[in-house]
């Protein structure tokens, strides 16, 4: 299903082009799934090791060892349900004037914190481990100006690409140039849901950006 990526978050103007909009990378939320599968399969094997010897233990205690067994799967299931809404939906989105960090922190509780290009102090990033390294994902950290709370963005991949985009935009701003000739002067001018973008038009396919915008025309670096 095509993703509209210029309705990517409720402040966000007709002409704003997004050129970053990432999500945590699904190979890390692979531990999480592990233990649930172990779990549930575990508790799958208490039912039918109850049922199998519920002669000798008893129906009574057998029905209420896969009762509360039941309850107890519901429950991880729900809490498993809760993990991955919060994995998917945190979001960093970049667009030609901001970043929108989208944290899912509850069921029913999503915080958006926005921060202007011009106050983007600098930008890291690491990737830790054999995993991270081999499949180029890992952490990038923005820091900010004054007193505000860093932006610190875990799990994503193409770290490095988001990285050089966030630093190019946000030294165009500082340099006075208006949010809507801002273009990353980049060879990856964008990753869009782990999709590295590299021509100007693909932005506008992925509806990242308005067909009229003059950008779809510049040429960047090779």
């Amino acid at each position: 299903m095509q993703h509209d990526f210029l309705h990517s978050f409720p402040s966000q103007e007709r002409d704003e082009a997004v050129f970053v909009f990432a999500r945590a990378f699904w190979f890390a939320f692979l531990p999480t799934i592990l233990i649930f599968l172990f779990i549930f399969s575990l508790t799958a094997l208490g039912q039918f090791y109850a049922s199998v010897q519920s002669a000798s233990m008893g129906a009574y205690t057998a029905n209420a060892i896969i009762l509360g067994l039941g309850v107890f799967q519901l429950l991880g299931l729900i809490v498993f349900l809760v993990a991955v809404l919060d994995f998917y939906f945190d979001i960093l989105i970049v667009t030609d004037r901001r970043l929108v960090d989208i944290d899912q922190e509850q069921l029913f509780y999503r915080k958006i914190s926005e921060l202007n290009l011009r106050d983007v102090e600098d930008v890291s990033f690491d990737r830790k481990g054999f995993f991270q390294t081999f499949l180029d994902y890992g952490t990038i950290t923005i820091q900010t100006a004054g007193a505000r709370e860093n932006f610190v963005v875990h799990n994503v991949r193409f770290p490095s690409q988001i990285a050089t985009i966030i630093s190019d935009l946000s030294d165009q701003a500082k340099e006075g140039t208006v949010d809507v000739k801002r273009f990353p002067e980049v060879k990856v001018i964008g990753v869009l849901e782990g999709k590295l973008i590299t021509a100007p038009n693909d932005l506008v396919i992925m509806e990242a950006m308005l067909p009229e915008d003059a950008r779809r025309n510049y040429r960047h670096v090779t």
